[in-house]
């Protein structure tokens, strides 16, 4: 005999919820054969979040034991092994130190904008501050060019890991992958609220400035056609560091000065060129190389005209070797016309001819001194 329709309608849904209910209990703990994300949905946050939950235990132990053999693949030079393991790892069970690892494989290999990638879904899975994965977002944030806001960015996640204790101090400073944001004022900015806050704030700030400008081989020579080079804005010293000690280097009426190269740095004393440029263009264009050496507080010892073609009728080139010999050359130009009769407008230099040259070295203390 037929059911009734009210008690069929009751019977089927009774049929239909305890089918949903198993069918949640399957999905909870997935066969080993199936995994709980595709390759294709390792970026995607709702499939990840999905992954986390029908993991089964099985899925978590094989993730765990893959991470380990993907680490192990990568310290011994097998990057490509290790990363296709760690997407492996990822696709049984994704976890933070995945993610983490797979980020740094991708920032290794030069791959910004994966390694952005894989780094947001590590902060996604363990939305707990964690300095170093703020670290180093930024450096992929600074790395990637792709990103025309990635300087922004970079300088954003620099700012939120020093908030949350990155304080390696030497890393923020030498680190090539913060190169593209570490001219810019917000980056002096999150240096000094970490570093420069005690009573040595003025020797933090000439530490900061004396570490910004790269070291160049030796020996380090200006020559005559370095004396017409362009300048360099980004490196002014008085954009970065506007109230450092010893700038009695910047004259505002007259002349700019800011640092070309590091040249040595001891325990006593700072070694810099500086580069000066005429600050008024209705002055005549030229070029002053000066060396500089100061205290670690930044309190100036001594300084030296280095190069310099502010005369037009004489050049000065200067050498400075490693153990900081240095050698000045002067040079008289012959112009083609007597500057005196036809002045230098519309003139032009013949020759040179080699005058003399002069001796000096920086003393253990940092004095310049002649030989």
């Amino acid at each position: 005999m037929a059911l009734p329709y009210p008690i069929f309608i009751l019977f089927f849904g009774l049929v239909c919820m305890s089918c949903g209910e198993g069918t949640s209990v399957q999905q909870s703990s997935l066969p080993i054969t199936d995994l709980p994300l595709s390759e294709q949905n390792i970026y995607n946050y709702f499939r990840v979040k999905k992954a986390c939950k029908i993991a089964s235990d099985a899925h978590k132990v094989l993730a765990k034991e893959k991470l380990e053999q993907s680490i192990s693949l990568i310290n011994t030079g097998q990057q490509q092994a290790g990363t296709d393991t760690l997407i492996r790892s990822i696709l049984h069970y994704p976890t933070r130190k995945a993610y983490f690892q797979l980020g740094n494989t991708y920032l290794e290999s030069a791959q910004y904008e994966e390694a952005i990638n894989a780094y947001k879904m590590a902060k996604y899975i363990d939305n707990k501050p964690n300095k170093y994965l703020f670290y180093n977002l930024s450096c992929a944030y600074a790395m990637d060019n792709s990103d025309l806001d990635g300087k922004r960015r970079a300088i954003n996640y620099l700012r939120m890991a020093t908030r949350n204790g990155y304080a390696q101090k030497d890393s923020l400073l030498e680190d090539p992958r913060l190169d593209n944001i570490r001219y810019t004022y917000e980056f002096n900015k999150i240096y000094l609220e970490n570093f420069g806050q005690d009573e040595d704030k003025e020797a933090a700030q000439f530490e900061l400035f004396a570490r910004l400008f790269p070291r160049r081989s030796f020996p380090v020579e200006i020559e005559p056609e370095d004396l017409g080079k362009r300048f360099n804005k980004k490196r002014r010293l008085y954009d970065p560091l506007p109230s450092i000690i010893g700038r009695e280097e910047y004259i505002s009426e007259e002349e700019h000065y800011f640092a070309v190269t590091s040249l040595k740095k001891t325990a006593d004393f700072v070694a810099v060129i500086y580069l000066a440029y005429p600050a008024n263009s209705s002055k005549p264009s030229y070029r002053n190389y000066e060396i500089a050496t100061y205290t670690h507080k930044g309190e100036n010892i001594d300084k030296l005209l280095f190069a310099d073609n502010s005369n037009p009728d004489k050049y000065l080139c200067g050498e400075i070797d490693r153990n900081l010999n240095i050698t000045l050359s002067m040079y008289q130009n012959i112009w083609k016309n007597n500057p005196d009769e036809y002045g230098y407008r519309n003139n032009r230099i013949d020759y040179s001819e080699f005058m003399y040259e002069e001796k000096y070295k920086i003393n253990e203390q940092g004095k310049i001194e002649k030989k």
